[in-house]
């Protein structure tokens, strides 16, 4: 079971990346692990976004649903 979780922590982590290359034009690996770390540990979207803002991330509304 932790070999699945692994690897689907992988994946998302490269879709992150991707995305924040995409949208930010940042392509960096520990940004998207510490993006994922800090949703997961939000209940809510909305809490998420506080703690974004809170350290001055600018990002597109959209990333706030995630």
């Amino acid at each position: 079971m932790d070999d699945l979780m692994n690897l689907e922590l992988l994946s998302l982590v490269s879709k992150v990346t991707s995305e924040l290359q995409n949208h930010v034009g940042i392509s960096d690996k520990t940004l998207a692990e510490f993006l994922i770390s800090q949703r997961i540990e939000s209940d809510t979207p909305d809490v998420f976004r506080k703690k974004l803002d809170g350290l001055g991330a600018d990002f597109l509304p959209v990333w706030w649903t995630v």
